[in-house]
């Protein structure tokens, strides 16, 4: 049962529903496909696959799709409904500590690390696509689901429409309803009609540099869109204001994350989360050392014990 609209975005409509089923309030969101004739049926069947995959992904940073289906042509999925705020609330609720930043962008990251896991990309970072629960636990929802394989003239004509205005909001591809993502966390092989896993790297960093300092990584704002992308495909970074809090491995980190050069960035987000120092990042490499030191040291028993002539066992 349809409760309210609870909110439209570029890839369609979300709405808050009561399933009697669960017994629980449910996020409906249906996905709009701009295309026509065969592209929009092939629009359709990436996006239901896509949906699917994203069910598939069990996380607690990850707002959980329970559903992924289409009705009439339409590609619906039924989703946790949150109560809470989104980070971009949260960071501009109060002024927040580099270590309380760092912590829940953490968070959100380990979920783009299961989502990345799964064969999902988010393609839409940012501090509004995040959900603060009342919980207190973070989830990551709004991934844009549509795999995007336009041709860098598509990509043109739908930045270019905005041009003159650098928009916070979702831009999409009015004839394919792809996603193209959002031009102040865009990176630059997103300008370029290009996506993968790094993407969603360089979004994260570039959303996690304006919580840590306050400001964009790039020149915003600007006179325009074109040099914006401009700036960004350039790899242009501003240097971070002097005298801040925030200890310089972290810079390190966003700046290799922010590489122009996706070869550059780290190979996946469990790397990155590890070197902003998430303990969690990478627990079977602590599992690994223990084990090898175990091995290593049974080793040395047995060579002492040979070297004495005795067997190695009792």
């Amino acid at each position: 049962m349809i409760l309210d609209l609870a909110g439209r975005g570029a890839m369609g409509e979300v709405y808050k529903a009561y399933d009697r089923r669960l017994d629980c309030n449910v996020a409906l969101k249906l996905l709009r496909v701009g295309a026509t004739g065969s592209r929009a049926t092939e629009a359709r069947v990436r996006l239901l696959d896509e949906g699917k995959k994203l069910a598939r992904v069990s996380h607690p940073n990850v707002v959980a799709v329970r559903d992924a289906d289409e009705i009439d042509g339409c590609v619906f999925l039924s989703m946790e409904f949150v109560e809470g705020q989104t980070l971009a609330g949260w960071l501009a609720e109060q002024p927040r500590s580099w270590s309380e930043v760092r912590s829940v962008f953490v968070a959100a990251g380990r979920g783009l690390e299961a989502a990345h896991r799964a064969g999902v990309v988010h393609r839409d970072f940012k501090p509004q696509n995040v959900m603060i629960g009342g919980d207190g636990r973070v989830r990551i929802m709004d991934f844009g689901l549509a795999e995007l394989s336009s041709k860098d003239a598509e990509v043109g004509e739908a930045l270019g429409a905005l041009d003159g205005v650098v928009s916070d909001q979702t831009v999409a591809l009015t004839r394919t309803g792809m996603l193209v993502g959002t031009p102040y966390y865009m990176a630059p092989e997103q300008f370029l009609g290009q996506t993968d896993a790094r993407s969603d790297q360089f979004s994260f960093c570039v959303a996690l540099y304006h919580a840590l300092y306050g400001e964009w990584p790039f020149p915003v704002p600007v006179a325009s869109l074109a040099v914006l992308r401009e700036a960004v495909l350039a790899g242009r970074l501003r240097e971070p204001p002097h005298g801040t809090q925030v200890p310089q491995r972290l810079r390190r980190a966003l700046m290799r994350g922010l590489e122009p050069d996706r070869s550059r960035r780290f190979p996946s987000m469990a790397d990155l989360l590890q070197a902003l120092g998430d303990e969690g990042a990478r627990p079977y490499r602590r599992v690994a050392t223990v084990v090898a030191l175990v091995v290593v040291a049974v080793a040395g028993a047995v060579a002492l014990r040979l070297s004495v002539g005795r067997p190695p066992w009792p």
